[in-house]
């Protein structure tokens, strides 16, 4: 699949109201979403990690509702750093002596994982990497992957700054305004619970497939930073 980058700035606008035309799954949902099990072994990935990079990791686990859970073994004398990649992105951090634990909304497929050695940032395709297959058997990360059969188009809305303006509303109406004319009448635009605490995602699916996914981080009750629309080319055909 090729990806396109394309910047685009915030589109500001007025929030539709809850009777738009397109469809939209706004109401509560009928039962809270599954409690995370911490004790679920098949749904924790154990990984050790020393000086030498990554030592130990299963081959697969299961998707939790929040994301994949991942415990960190730092065995070094040291503090290390991590690093996770995965379909739609990845990240990485710190890793203090001892155990931490990440959770990474990484969708069904493979996740590669590295460890990084202390002060030295070596190149990381030249570092040990696990892969790990991600299940979702409950199908927590439904509808997170997109469904192109041509191009994905990534815009961009920010440049991360201190004081960067957010927008107040519903993140599902937010995406209505940002994605404006290329939705169709039938189009099914909600939220995914598979998402991390301080972010919203919204997708649109059309005929039953992901055809676009926006990304909100949060800067506060009800306020949202617009940060990434992923959308396959032919969505922008909204109007055939």
């Amino acid at each position: 699949m090729v990806r396109a980058a394309v910047l685009a700035g915030v589109v500001a606008g007025a929030v539709l109201g809850a009777t738009s035309a397109c469809g939209s799954d706004l109401a509560p949902p009928a039962a809270p979403p599954p409690r995370v099990d911490p004790t679920d072994a098949a749904a924790l990935a154990s990984i050790t990690c020393n000086r030498s990079g990554i030592r130990g990791a299963p081959t697969r686990v299961r998707t939790q509702p929040d994301g994949v859970h991942l415990r960190f073994k730092n065995t070094a004398n040291a503090t290390l750093r991590y690093s996770v990649d995965h379909v739609q992105g990845g990240q990485g951090d710190a890793l203090p002596r001892g155990t931490t634990t990440v959770v990474v909304q990484a969708p069904p497929g493979e996740l590669r994982v590295q460890c990084l050695g202390p002060g030295r940032y070596p190149d990381p395709e030249k570092m040990p990497t696990r892969t790990i297959q991600v299940t979702d058997p409950s199908g927590y990360a439904a509808g997170a992957l997109l469904d192109c059969a041509d191009e994905t188009v990534v815009a961009s809305h920010l440049d991360y700054a201190d004081n960067a303006p957010g927008q107040r509303g519903d993140p599902v109406e937010l995406a209505r305004t940002d994605l404006g004319a290329r939705l169709r009448p039938t189009d099914v635009v909600r939220r995914l619970r598979y998402a991390g605490p301080d972010e919203a995602i919204v997708i649109v699916q059309r005929g039953g497939i992901t055809v676009a996914r926006t990304k909100f981080q949060r800067l506060g009750k009800d306020e949202w930073l617009l940060e990434m629309t992923e959308r396959c080319a032919t969505f922008n055909d909204s109007t055939d």
